[in-house]
């Protein structure tokens, strides 16, 4: 569904209007700010957060969810490489902000993030039900939902906002991670 919404904003004048409004309220004193969210779905900090909680899953045990981590990470990169290359779509024609190279359907920041955090939540969630916490360690861990959720947000937010991505490059990244995100779950759910 993402997705649709994604190409029906593409083809339209939304796409435009919103990317204005957004991006037309960036301030240079936010845009660092800004630069550091759009940080946190970088290639490489994913690479390394896959990295560690895939080894950290694999010695608690939970091998497969730590494949599961890394394998759908890789499918994400390369089906918006994929994407990216067959669609060719320019970036937006304003002053970005932040440095970005490549073509710009859909956003590599919003799949991979949505990917990583959904995925990470997933897990959390999983280890939640699994044992029982006392009231400090639920506080704690849906404080970590919470933050893993909205991350992925505020990363495909911060890519419309530095001028770098299109609305629906967002959005369409995100139908990316959705997808991947979803066949990891199914695939995890069905070997219960």
């Amino acid at each position: 569904m993402l997705l649709v919404v994604a190409v029906v904003l593409a083809r339209g004048s939304s796409d435009n209007e919103l990317l204005l409004g957004i991006y037309g309220g960036s301030d240079a004193e936010f845009a660092e700010f800004w630069n550091f969210i759009s940080r946190l779905g970088s290639t490489a900090t994913l690479v390394a957060m896959v990295a560690v909680f895939g080894l950290l899953l694999g010695r608690m045990g939970r091998k497969e969810q730590a494949q599961w981590l890394v394998a759908g990470f890789a499918a994400t990169v390369l089906l918006v490489e994929m994407l990216k290359w067959t669609l060719a779509r320019g970036r937006p024609p304003v002053e970005h902000l932040t440095a970005a190279s490549g073509a710009s359907f859909p956003s590599g920041h919003a799949a991979e993030s949505l990917f990583v955090y959904f995925y990470l939540w997933m897990v959390l969630q999983d280890a939640a039900s699994l044992r029982r916490r006392g009231a400090v360690g639920i506080a704690v861990g849906e404080v970590c939902s919470i933050a893993l959720a909205v991350a992925a947000g505020l990363v495909g937010f911060s890519r419309v906002y530095l001028g770098v991505h299109w609305p629906s490059d967002v959005l369409g990244g995100w139908a990316v991670g959705s997808f991947v995100l979803g066949i990891a779950f199914l695939s995890g759910e069905q070997r219960r």
